[in-house]
């Protein structure tokens, strides 16, 4: 199940650099959303088209999939419940066993949606909330789509769906999220997702004045930290603090004593252990890296485009050859960062991310020797 590749150079040990099957699978089933938030990875909007993959195009790749051991799909957009037949593109992954995560805004969800899924029971719903109040959420998302997306979570809860609020923190909505975490435990949601705000999509334009800085970011480490324990007895806590932030405060323990599996874990998963099919059917190594297609579905399986995609192969290359990173104790968990914010951020696959004070001090020095 697994491919073994030796790390080039004087790096001298071996890694595992992905896996012989992604073990999630995102699916875009329309780029089409009724919202134009201003944090959105994507460029989805109104403007969008109702467009994506045939139902009988998804059946085929759900079987596709369960062949290959995928056992987890996430279904975004996008808007998916903005398609008709989003019912059944959830209820053919129930039937066949594929856990399923869907992300929505809420605005489409009725009490049909409701009852339907209550008998499915998909793995998780998420459902985004970017602010503790209607002025804050509505700012970055649209009018009225505070109340839509708490009712949205109301509604799964009366036939016990586990569900999850999804927080992009950025500069707008960070006094809030200590509140919007208030209203996770106060709503009963299972899942309380806060993620940073990513260079890639309609998000590239606002990315560097309204990404967080390094004292919130350390702020929000404290606030998690020092609650965890309690939390985490009501509430499961994903909190995707800048790991960056994290290795310069040496916050963070390194882990070169673990084994190559869970390494693999800890590092940039695109196309090394997941990949996203968009709605035109071109397969990307994540949802971030947008301008990067491996294939596309409708010429080629999926499992092909896995093994022997020349793009999939450089981003699992990309990490043996960054000298800023060789020596780095943080090296078996970071492994170079984010390969589409490297790329969204410098063009280029071939460094460190950018992002990372470490690697850019170590480029200083290597250049003032030089």
């Amino acid at each position: 199940m697994i491919s073994v590749k030796e790390k080039e150079e004087d790096i001298g040990t071996r890694i595992l650099t992905h896996l012989a099957a992604p073990m999630e699978v995102g699916f875009e089933l329309l780029p089409y959303c009724n919202l134009r938030c201003f944090h959105c990875f994507s460029n989805s909007s109104p403007d969008q088209p109702y467009t994506g993959l045939s139902l009988r195009k998804i059946e085929a790749l759900y079987d596709e999939l369960v062949e290959l051991q995928v056992f987890k799909i996430y279904l975004g957009g996008g808007e998916p419940f903005a398609r008709r037949d989003i019912l059944e593109i959830i209820k053919l992954a129930a039937d066949r066993s594929l856990a399923v995560t869907i992300s929505t805004n809420g605005s489409f969800l009725t009490e049909r949606h409701i009852d339907v899924l209550g008998r499915i029971r998909p793995a998780v719903i998420q459902v985004s909330l970017d602010g503790a109040c209607a002025e804050t959420h509505d700012g970055m998302r649209g009018a009225g789509s505070f109340n839509k997306a708490t009712g949205a979570l109301k509604l799964l809860r009366t036939v016990g769906i586990s569900t999850a609020i999804g927080t992009v923190g950025c500069q707008t909505n960070f006094p809030e999220i200590p509140d919007i975490l208030q209203i996770a435990l106060d709503l009963g949601v299972s899942c309380f997702h806060l993620m940073g705000l990513q260079p890639a999509g309609r998000a590239s334009s606002s990315y560097e004045s309204q990404r967080l800085t390094e004292n919130q970011w350390l702020f929000l480490h404290d606030f998690f930290n020092l609650r965890g324990s309690v939390l985490r007895e009501v509430i499961d806590l994903q909190v995707e603090i800048d790991k960056f932030v994290l290795f310069k405060h040496r916050l963070f323990t390194p882990q070169a004593h673990l084994d190559s599996f869970s390494k693999l874990w800890c590092i940039c998963p695109c196309g090394r252990r997941l990949c996203t099919i968009a709605a035109n059917g071109d397969v990307l190594p994540c949802e971030l890296m947008r301008d990067v297609i491996a294939g596309n579905v409708h010429s080629r399986p999926l499992s092909k485009i896995w093994k022997r995609s020349v793009a999939f192969e450089s981003i699992r290359k990309r990490s043996l050859g960054i000298a800023a990173c060789s020596d780095c104790r943080f090296w078996d968990v970071c492994q170079g960062g984010c390969a589409a914010a490297t790329l969204n951020l410098t063009g280029a696959l071939t460094g460190a991310d950018p992002r990372c004070e470490l690697a850019n001090k170590e480029i200083s020095r290597a250049s003032s020797q030089s």
